[in-house]
């Protein structure tokens, strides 16, 4: 059994992108949830993975032309949400390498430990995060006064957080 690339996982409802799709389409009406756009990079990934001959699924949050488009191209598309653990959980399942490539927006962080934390359950083999120029020029002690900058530092920060956390729960 082939097991997938997931090929894309991209959220942001100003840029209007998901795990798949392109960045053609109408606009989320603003309820800041994951939508379904590969942009540029998404779109080249998906592409070269599929010219070399790999399965490759990608996440889109609307059944549409551009959802089409890649199914014509040869990917397995599923609809989904990063913001919704059911359908990350469907999307995510079988997959052993994920690429993950968000723009900056105040979902950013939750979209970012939903995918890493399914993606750890089912066993992905590789996390692949495209980063940002302003992100990589931050440290623990230099930020920036954008709020969503700070976000998607953070989030940055938990996928390379090698720390093992000990959870202590009351009972009960």
């Amino acid at each position: 059994m082939v097991r997938p690339t997931l090929a894309r996982a991209q959220a942001n409802k100003r840029s209007r992108r998901s795990l798949g799709g392109n960045k053609h389409g109408k606009s989320n009406s603003g309820h800041g949830r994951g939508q379904g756009r590969v942009g540029g990079v998404g779109r080249t990934i998906t592409e070269q993975l599929l010219k070399q001959g790999k399965a490759v699924r990608a996440m889109v949050r609307n059944e549409d032309e551009p959802a089409q488009a890649l199914r014509d191209m040869g990917a397995e598309v599923m609809i989904g949400d990063l913001l919704d653990l059911d359908s990350m959980h469907r999307v995510i399942a079988g997959c052993e390498t994920m690429y993950f490539g968000m723009s900056v927006s105040d979902a950013y962080l939750a979209a970012t430990v939903n995918a890493a934390a399914v993606a750890k359950h089912h066993g992905v083999k590789a996390f692949i995060n495209m980063s940002q120029m302003t992100v990589s020029q931050m440290s623990i002690t230099a930020t920036t006064p954008s709020p969503q900058h700070k976000l998607h530092w953070l989030a940055e920060q938990i996928l390379l957080c090698d720390v093992r956390a000990t959870d202590q729960r009351a009972p009960g």
